[in-house]
């Protein structure tokens, strides 16, 4: 076993841990408390634990098994994020069809101006024309409200993620047909449209990557979510492609015991306990954020010392790893040097964000030649053994 593998095991054993634990290194100042706190650690508890079912199957080379549950873990903490921390959202206005007439865009930003509920609404920001593939519509962006006569603010994400039954975008009629009675038939098919809205608009992955951009949560680059949300997606659901990403080509029609599928990989390996170590740390530094603004209540100052330090620490050791909030490596920018002398390219332009993590990984163990002199060499503690 190399080191690396050795020490990601005992770092995300670790941060995991730290998860579980959080409300111990905080004290309640007040007395006075909010049913979201509860919430939130629940949530994240779980995806803690999807995160050790990860550490377990991964040590048995199931490495579809792991890909499959990273990729609910980074959606839920996307959106457990927005819950927490995302006091901005959005609506967007669309332009109205009457008998085949389309409204303009100039009408629709008419009508957006004239709104009286936008005039004498005190929690709206602002309105913004939007146009995107020949489609068009007015953004409208407003703050989250405090709660009655305090300061404290419950975002509207988790307010819709309390309120929405994905039953009901689905199986509307058959819950209609197993009542017994046909009183709310009515009442179930606007739910059904509530919660189809609430799926479409603010659950998407689109949507989330453009409530992640309002309430101005930067990540390394515009496509990085898109990036990893695509990789993930592909063991997911059965495409041909996931299963040659795993298999690398050498396909196994006939074996004598399921544990035959799958020969041991270091970069797989190596690739699902980064995801799943910095999704830890993500959570807690979620956990650490969040708690550390709550008027109510008091975190320990020296943990909150030692953990920042840690993640640090975690960070510089693991840099290599570019992920949603992280830097490039010296490997990326080496790799686009190379890339823009051999297109010819003069003009200097952004390190754009790679496509496939497993291929940059395999890549980044390389050595590279530097158009500017030197040699690229792979971070020391890839290879160092026990």
């Amino acid at each position: 076993m190399r080191k690396i593998i050795r020490d990601l095991y005992l770092d995300l054993e670790h941060f995991n841990k730290e998860n579980v634990a959080f409300h111990t290194h905080y004290k309640n100042i007040t007395g006075n408390g909010w049913t979201q706190w509860g919430d939130y650690h629940y949530w994240i508890n779980h995806n803690i634990c999807t995160l050790d079912s990860i550490a377990v199957l991964v040590r048995e080379k199931r490495y579809r098994d792991c890909y499959i549950l990273l990729r609910p873990v980074l959606e839920a903490y996307l959106i457990i994020k927005l819950c927490m921390l995302g006091n901005r959202y959005f609506y967007d206005l669309l332009p109205l069809d009457e008998k085949g007439r389309k409204e303009s865009a100039a009408d629709l930003l008419k009508r957006a101006n004239q709104d009286p509920n936008l005039l004498n609404n005190p929690h709206f920001i602002s309105k913004k024309l939007v146009r995107r593939r020949k489609k068009y519509w007015v953004r409208l962006l407003f703050n989250s409200p405090p709660v009655e006569k305090t300061t404290v603010y419950v975002p509207n994400h988790y307010l819709l993620a309390k309120e929405y039954e994905p039953d009901t975008v689905y199986l509307s009629d058959l819950i209609i047909r197993n009542r017994w009675d046909d009183e709310k038939s009515k009442q179930i098919k606007e739910v059904k449209k509530r919660n189809k809205n609430i799926k479409e608009n603010f659950f998407d992955m689109d949507c989330l990557q453009d409530f992640f951009k309002v309430n101005k949560f930067k990540t390394t680059r515009s496509m990085a979510i898109f990036t990893h949300y695509s990789f993930l997606s592909k063991f997911i659901h059965p495409t041909v492609n996931g299963y040659q990403t795993i298999s690398k080509g050498n396909t196994k029609g006939h074996i004598n015991n399921i544990n035959e599928v799958n020969d041991y990989d270091f970069l797989n390996e190596l690739l699902i306990l980064l995801y799943s170590l910095f999704l830890s740390i993500y959570f807690v530094e979620l956990q650490l954020e969040y708690f550390s603004q709550q008027s109510d209540l008091e975190v320990d100052k020296e943990y909150k010392r030692v953990i920042v330090e840690k993640i640090k620490n975690i960070n510089e050791k693991y840099s290599f790893f570019w992920f949603l909030y992280n830097k490039p490596h010296k490997f990326d920018e080496v790799y686009y040097k190379n890339k823009r002398s051999n297109m010819r390219l003069k003009r200097k332009f952004k390190i754009p964000y790679f496509v496939n993590p497993l291929n940059r990984l395999k890549d980044l163990t390389s050595f590279w030649p530097d158009p500017h002199g030197g040699l690229y060499s792979p971070p020391k503690i890839l290879s160092e053994e026990l």
